[in-house]
């Protein structure tokens, strides 16, 4: 990892409603991350790879100030909260999956089809990772 790079662990609860009217809540679990890159944030896809990777992979090698730890969290919370259009983006993403995953499962069981409508996710973790020498 040569960027600083965050990872964020989401909960996106989603109202499913069925054609009936009927209408049912569901929730997930997601980690998600971004990272600034020419001086823009590049989102990573949600529970993709490269977040699970990092997750699984992270080796520290060192330790950072108390103060540093908490400017850094400071950072990627700032970011969160300037950047809730992204965190929309993942949730309105993860919506249509759903969607689509449910409407597979309807072909073979009978049934209609249910539409998904995210919620704003909340985040419940933030780690950030550091590569060796700074930012």
């Amino acid at each position: 990892m040569k960027v600083r790079t965050v990872i964020a662990l989401l909960r996106i609860r989603y109202c499913l409603k069925e054609r009936r009217g009927n209408e049912v809540f569901a929730e997930e679990i997601v980690t998600t991350g971004f990272r600034r890159v020419n001086g823009r944030i590049e989102w990573l896809p949600a529970n993709g790879e490269e977040v699970l990777g990092l997750l699984k992979s992270a080796n520290p090698i060192g330790n950072i100030s108390s103060e540093e730890r908490g400017a850094q969290v400071e950072w990627a919370l700032e970011i969160l909260r300037n950047h809730q259009d992204g965190l929309r983006g993942i949730a309105d993403q993860r919506a249509r999956e759903l969607e689509e995953s449910h409407a597979r499962l309807r072909e073979y069981t009978g049934g209609g089809r249910i539409q998904a409508e995210p919620y704003p996710p909340d985040v419940l973790a933030v780690y950030v990772f550091v590569p060796r020498g700074g930012r």
